[in-house]
C-alpha cells in the first residue's frame, strides 16, 4: 500500500532540488484518481460489463498492478496513501473510532508528513475535491494538511445529490471549502461537481505556472446509489440472470484476459448471500436494478474521468502528467437501511421504493 506514497515522496524530493544542481525534465504532474468501494472486476480492462472506455484506455497505455493492496476500509488506505505510513502512525487504525490511544485518534495525526505537503514544498499545487474521511474539526481539515485548494466531505459518504444527511445525528453532511463550511450547490450530482471543481484547481494551477498534484477523491460507487438514469438506464436488464452468473462472467473474462489463472476457481458464495433462485420476482427486480445503478455510478465516473482527460489534453499537459487510479477497497456489503443502528434514521429520511431508486430521496445499498 505505501509503494505509491513512497513514489510520490521520492518524486518530491527529487523534484525539489535545485535546477543548477540537477539537469531536471520538466516537473510531471499528478493526477491521482481514486474511486470509493469499487470492485476491480468493475473495470471493461478486469472483465467488467460496466463501460469504462477512458479507464480502459488509460490502462492499455499504462501499467497495470496485479499484486496491488489496500486496507479493508476506506480511511484507513487514505491515510496510508497520503502518509506513506502504516495507518497507525498516521492516526487511522481503525475506520470511526476516535480515542485518545495511540493510533486510533480518528485523524490525520501530527507523526507524518502528508505527500501533498512534500509536493506543495517541491513547487507544486496542491488540490483536493471529494472525499476526506480523515479528520472532521477544523484542525484536521485538507487545507492544514498539504492541500492548496479542497472541496471535501468531512464524513465517510453523502448523498449525492445535495447535503442531506445520510448518518443519525448528522442531519446535514458537513462540507469544506478552503478550509471554511460549504453549502453544497442546488442541483450538483457528486462525481460531475468534484470533477468540475478537479479541473478549476488545475487551471489555477497553469495559471500561477505550477505542476500540480490533484486528488480526485470520488465518493462513487459508495452507497447510497444514486445517479441519473441516463447513465444506470443504458444497463437495464443486463443483471437479470442474477450475481451469481455475473461472477461466473467475470471470474471467466478475467481468466481470458491473463489477470488469474486458467485453474483459478471461484470459493463458494458466502452464506450471507441469497441464492438468485431463491428469489422472488420483485427481489430479483429489485437486486437487478441496485447492480444496474451501481453500474450507472461507474459510467459516470468514467465519462467525469475523459473530462478531466479531454481538459489536459486541452491545455497541453496531459503529455506531462501521472494519471494514478485505484479503489481504496472493494464494493461494500452493507445494507444500511435495515441495519439495527442506521435503519430507522434513514427510513425516517430516505425510501428504498422500487420506482424511486437512485432519486435523491433514495437510499439504497448494495449489500451482499
Amino acid at each position: 500500500m505505501t509503494r505509491l506514497a513512497i513514489l510520490f515522496i521520492m518524486m518530491a524530493l527529487f523534484l525539489g532540488c535545485e535546477s543548477s544542481q540537477v539537469d531536471l525534465p520538466e516537473k510531471p504532474n499528478i493526477l491521482l484518481i481514486v474511486a470509493d468501494d469499487f470492485g476491480y472486476t468493475d473495470l471493461g480492462a478486469f472483465g467488467g460489463e460496466i463501460e469504462t472506455p477512458n479507464l480502459d484506455r488509460l490502462i492499455s497505455q499504462g501499467v497495470t498492478f496485479t499484486q496491488f493492496h489496500t486496507a479493508p476500509f476506506c480511511a484507513v488506505t487514505r491515510a496510508m496513501m497520503l502518509s506513506g505510513n502504516d495507518n497507525h502512525i498516521a492516526g487511522m487504525g481503525s475506520q470511526d473510532l476516535k480515542t485518545d490511544v495511540f493510533g486510533y485518534e480518528g485523524h490525520l495525526t501530527d507523526r507524518i508528513i502528508s505527500i501533498p505537503a512534500l509536493l506543495r514544498e517541491a513547487g507544486y499545487s496542491t488540490n483536493i475535491a471529494g472525499k476526506w474521511h480523515l479528520g472532521n474539526q477544523p484542525e484536521h481539515d485538507p487545507t492544514l494538511k498539504g492541500f492548496d485548494y479542497s472541496f471535501v466531505n468531512l464524513e465517510g459518504g453523502g448523498n449525492h445529490y445535495s447535503s442531506r444527511g445520510i448518518f443519525p445525528g448528522i442531519p446535514v453532511s458537513n462540507y469544506t471549502e478552503n478550509g471554511k463550511v460549504a453549502t453544497w450547490p442546488d442541483g450538483a450530482y457528486s462525481t460531475d461537481f468534484f470533477t468540475s471543481k478537479i479541473i478549476s484547481y488545475i487551471d489555477s494551477a497553469q495559471a500561477a505556472n505550477k505542476p500540480f498534484f490533484s486528488f480526485a477523491a470520488y465518493t462513487t460507487p459508495h452507497w447510497p446509489l444514486q445517479v441519473d438514469p441516463e447513465h444506470w438506464k443504458k444497463y437495464e436488464g443486463h443483471n437479470d440472470a442474477g450475481y451469481e452468473a455475473l461472477r461466473i462472467k467475470r471470474c471467466n473474462n478475467m481468466k481470458a484476459l491473463n489477470l488469474i489463472p486458467d485453474d483459478a476457481e471461484l470459493p463458494e458464495i458466502h452464506p450471507r448471500v441469497t441464492p438468485w433462485d431463491s428469489l422472488s420476482r420483485d427481489e430479483q427486480l429489485f437486486e437487478a436494478r441496485k447492480m444496474e445503478l451501481y453500474a450507472g455510478m461507474i459510467d459516470n465516473m468514467d465519462m467525469n474521468i475523459g473530462r478531466i482527460i479531454a481538459h489536459l489534453k486541452e491545455i497541453g499537459e496531459y503529455d506531462n502528467t501521472l494519471i494514478v487510479f485505484f479503489s481504496d477497497n472493494g464494493a461494500a456489503a452493507e445494507d444500511f437501511y435495515h441495519h439495527p443502528y442506521f435503519g430507522p434514521f434513514l427510513q425516517e429520511h430516505y425510501t428504498e421504493a422500487y420506482d424511486k431508486m437512485g432519486a435523491e430521496e433514495s437510499f439504497i445499498s448494495f449489500g451482499p
